[in-house]
């Protein structure tokens, strides 16, 4: 709000930022600003006050841009008073935009919020403490005199809508889905838990806290334009490690109802169902989501243009008659249990796709292969066409990938979620999407609600007609 205005703040010599609830009860005079003017002026929390560092409310995780570590720091300071010189206000304003966007991107969001990069900001930069007489909460008894009250939220109807959700008084039910697994894993998390918000007219609620620990994959529904609000510990049901609460929870509470995936095929009743649901699973079916399609479309676009490398392989597509073809490698591989359950592509499927899609159009495309290891998609798969190898991507920019992927006119997919959502977004209404002919290694696995009717099963015919031609 404040950088909305930026220009005009900065024409003033100092600026200071109160919450609406403050009252001054007494002057106050040149002690409030800042000693010196590249200080933030920042105020001590009245429920803080003598609490050891180690037991301040301090935002721990270490993938939040607010987090500070266990034994630094020497007060905690509220969020609804500081202030400083122009230069010093709106430098900290573009720090804590750029800080709390980041974490988005990332699916964090600060405990407390904006007081949680306030107080991780005054580590690292200069700043002015005062007492908590500036920031007094109305009928506390403190050692100190009150000079600026604040004003009861609950008496003045304020604080039970705003603080409520995810504790007794809630009133709201949220859909809650937890994220997990690799991108394409996430975008079917999130595509099931929004299309069945929509249908119960709740919000969604994500919960990333898999990837606080888990190091395997990254979060990455940020760099898309999803419409969900990140959960706490606040808002969140308890984890395992809490275990106590946790089982209150999964045996007592009616608050996020647990929904458990059980096996692979689509599941009506979790479709269709009601209240305060948290929803566990991967839930790899279109029919989760196909009557919310055009939304979960637009949702699951990227919120940034392409540039650089892959503003230049977007054109060369365009201007070509182009088919993704995704060699899916990784944890397949490398990971014995994963190898057993979802097994690998054979080189020889690739060939033969590319050749099924040749058949059926009658045209000479160009093969774009995305990999998580090109390396061995160079070393190992032929194509009947030229092939083209795109590799400067890396985990960090793999909607990049995808978003390549989904412009080429057909696709070959691997047994990939990643692959399955390329084909998916693609929009061309003419489109031919290639799946392996068995999903998973595994024969007990079922994968009929796994593809879409209008996607082809890979046909052997094409891989022999192929071989007789090379």
């Amino acid at each position: 709000m404040f950088l909305k205005i930026e220009g005009d703040l900065a024409a003033h010599d100092y600026l200071y930022f109160f919450n609406a609830n403050c009252r001054f009860k007494q002057s106050v005079g040149p002690e409030f600003l800042p000693e010196k003017k590249e200080q933030l002026l920042v105020v001590r929390h009245p429920g803080h006050i003598d609490r050891p560092v180690n037991q301040m409310p301090y935002e721990r995780n270490p993938r939040s841009r607010a987090s500070i570590p266990w034994g630094v720091g020497e007060f905690y300071v509220c969020g609804g008073v500081n202030g400083g010189t122009s230069e010093t206000f709106l430098k900290f304003a573009n720090h804590a935009r750029e800080a709390i966007d980041a974490d988005f991107r990332d699916g964090i969001v600060a405990e407390w919020h904006d007081e949680s990069h306030i107080n991780r900001y005054i580590i690292d930069n200069p700043f002015t403490v005062r007492p908590a007489s500036y920031c007094y909460p109305q009928n506390w008894t403190l050692n100190e005199d009150v000079i600026i009250e604040v004003r009861d939220k609950k008496v003045h109807g304020g604080r039970d809508p705003l603080r409520s959700i995810g504790t007794k008084l809630q009133q709201e039910d949220l859909v809650t889905v937890a994220i997990y697994g690799g991108l394409g894993n996430q975008m079917f998390q999130y595509a099931a838990g929004r299309a069945l918000a929509l249908r119960t007219g709740c919000r969604l609620q994500l919960d990333t806290r898999h990837y606080d620990t888990n190091q395997a994959f990254r979060y990455g529904l940020g760099d898309f334009n999803i419409q969900a609000i990140i959960g706490t510990s606040r808002t969140l049901p308890p984890t395992k490690q809490r275990r106590w609460k946790y089982l209150a929870w999964r045996h007592f509470s009616s608050r996020h109802r647990l929904l458990r995936e059980r096996g692979l095929g689509f599941h009506p009743s979790v479709a269709n169902a009601h209240g305060s649901l948290y929803l566990k699973g991967y839930w790899q079916s279109e029919k989760y989501f196909q009557d919310a399609s055009d939304i979960i479309r637009k949702e699951l676009s990227i919120t940034k243009a392409a540039n650089g490398e892959n503003a230049e392989w977007s054109d060369q597509i365009r201007q070509s008659d182009s088919i993704a073809v995704h060699v899916r490698r990784g944890d397949y591989v490398s990971n014995p249990k994963c190898n057993a359950f979802h097994g690998t592509c054979d080189p020889s499927y690739y060939s033969g796709a590319v050749q099924q899609i040749r058949d059926a159009t009658g045209r000479d495309h160009t093969a774009y292969v995305f990999s998580d290891d090109v390396q061995w998609a160079r070393e190992n798969i032929q194509l009947p066409c030229k092939a083209r190898f795109v590799d400067h991507n890396d985990m960090i920019s793999a909607h990049e990938d995808l978003r390549l992927m989904s412009m080429c006119d057909h696709q070959v997919a691997s047994n990939s979620t990643f692959s399955w959502w390329a084909a998916w977004m693609n929009p061309n209404p003419k489109k031919m999407v290639i799946v392996p002919l068995k999903w998973f290694a595994d024969s007990t696995a079922d994968d009929r609600d796994i593809i879409p009717s209008n996607w082809l099963r890979y046909s052997a015919t094409a891989r022999e007609r192929y071989a007789k031609s090379a």
